[in-house]
């Protein structure tokens, strides 16, 4: 495993690298892959650093992968469709910083792509190894947390804030004591949306561990009237998420970080995703970038507002490309009636919440923005594909990267 090393005068900043180098053979094995170095113009041996807790093997696909805009690892010897050409002429019109795509079946990934670079001002590019933040694509994730712990027997869909908290049902609005956990989930409890910086500002200087922030937070609003009454619309709200992970957290005894990388992340290998902005926990990564009328900003990552464990469980997750195809796969699994990391009955009762089947529809979708990037989530199931897109810039007003884009790429893979 590769580890660190400090000293005065080791390496340019002060570290000692352990390198890596890959050898790819053609299918004749008589030849192999080489590529030409930019700082001195010689042949050499695909490869580069690795990474601490990395082993030679983790690292040489790592590195062969941001090289080359494929994905060794989660394709093995069977190739994935290079996206960066297409992804090159569409932001030739939308001028986004980077561009990350993939696409994916029940199976595998089948095509990825990364343009652009990690931040404006300066040349270091994207590749399709890099995280971004995926914002509400996280809530995604979150039903998909509380759908293994109905699997488990832990939760049912119908389960209350007043069977979870029977020490606040007395104090709860009667309005909330029969609302399933599932209602929470879909935008259904009633809850006020929670959208606006606003909105979070009298619990701001709230410092407790996060677990009691959630429970107090859950307690507040629970002992208010509802926005509308629960059940007879769809009112957009974050907050259900933090009600739901408060719920899950109290079943458990377990953090709900712990949860989403006990219950999602380990199991579906996904290495790449984690909490906040992606430059917090890796310092190279990709920089957000605000919308303004002078163009795109970058956003300093010690300069970001933190999402905070309030907010945390409506979208505060980073990953790459292949993972959040990954996970993208266990739902179309689900909906095609396959049971793997959740019982296929469990995706489908969530789904069925969202109105998915009552709608007859034939593709349902993911946007989430915290306002310096921007993810989509394009599920198609009925062509068993969904489609990923990520950008480190916030979401405008065109809508671009939820109907142009994904439109464009979807015909691309559209059955002749």
């Amino acid at each position: 495993m590769a580890t660190i090393m400090h000293g005065e005068r080791i390496g340019k900043d002060g570290q000692l690298s352990v390198a890596c180098s890959a050898v790819l053979f053609d299918p004749s094995r008589q030849r192999i892959l080489l590529t030409r170095r930019q700082d001195d113009g010689r042949w050499s041996l695909p490869g580069g650093r690795m990474e601490p807790g990395e082993d030679a093997a983790e690292a040489c696909v790592r590195e062969v992968g941001k090289e080359y805009g494929s994905m060794a690892g989660d394709t093995g010897a069977e190739s994935v469709m290079n996206l960066d050409t297409f992804l090159t002429e569409i932001n030739r019109t939308y001028g986004r910083p980077a561009l990350v795509a993939g696409v994916t079946d029940q199976d595998r990934l089948r095509a990825a792509g990364a343009i652009g670079v990690r931040r404006l001002g300066h040349d270091v590019p994207v590749t399709v190894q890099d995280q971004f933040h995926i914002g509400s694509v996280g809530k995604a994730i979150a039903g998909t947390v509380i759908a293994v712990l109905v699997d488990q027997g832990r939760l049912s869909w119908e389960t209350t804030p007043a069977d979870v908290f029977s020490d606040l049902a007395a104090t709860m609005d009667p309005a909330f004591r029969e609302v399933g956990i599932v209602r929470f989930l879909t935008h259904q409890a009633g809850l006020a949306p929670f959208t606006e910086d606003a909105d979070w500002l009298p619990f701001a200087a709230w410092s407790s561990p996060p677990r009691e922030q959630r429970r107090a937070f859950t307690e507040h609003l629970l002992r208010r009237p509802p926005a509308v009454p629960p059940g007879t619309e769809f009112l957009y709200s974050n907050a259900g998420f933090t009600v739901a992970a408060a719920m899950a957290e109290r079943v458990t005894g377990h953090l709900w970080e712990a949860l989403v990388q006990s219950s999602i992340f380990m199991p579906l290998e996904m290495g790449s995703a984690g909490f906040g902005w992606p430059a917090h926990a890796q310092r190279d990564a990709p920089w957000g970038h605000w919308v303004t009328d002078q163009g795109f900003q970058p956003d300093p990552p010690e300069d970001a507002l933190r999402l905070g464990p309030l907010l945390g469980p409506a979208g505060d997750i980073h990953m790459n490309v292949a993972d959040l195809a990954r996970f993208a796969r266990v739902h179309l699994r689900g909906l095609a009636g396959q049971d793997s990391l959740v019982q296929a009955t469990s995706i489908r009762a969530l789904y069925r919440a969202l109105g998915y089947y009552a709608r007859g529809a034939h593709k349902v979708g993911y946007v989430g923005s915290a306002g310096t990037f921007t993810a989509v989530l394009l599920l198609m199931p009925p062509r068993n594909q969904a489609f990923v897109l990520m950008t480190n810039a916030g979401d405008d007003t065109d809508s671009a990267l939820d109907t142009r884009i994904l439109d464009a790429l979807s015909a691309l893979f559209a059955a002749p």
